[in-house]
């Protein structure tokens, strides 16, 4: 056989064991867009709950340090 009777051999051999797999390439692009909007929403989520988080512990933070200012005042004014 020669060089080009085995490559033509090879090649559909492969397209027969292969033809399951086959993905449009419109298709094959769309999912990785979608997957793409996936981990974009997921960085923006991730975010959100970490601003959320430190807005939190801020707000707490605020709270306890004006409440030892009264209870201190408290103390001082008596």
């Amino acid at each position: 056989m020669d060089h080009e009777t085995i490559k033509k051999a090879v090649t559909e051999a492969m397209q027969d064991q292969m033809k399951d797999f086959y993905i449009e390439r419109e298709k094959h692009y769309q999912h990785h867009e979608f997957i793409s909007g996936l981990i974009e929403w997921r960085n923006s989520w991730k975010s959100t709950v970490m601003k959320a988080v430190a807005n939190t512990i801020y707000a707490v933070a605020v709270a306890l340090l004006l409440m030892g200012f009264i209870v201190w005042g408290k103390s001082v004014l008596k």
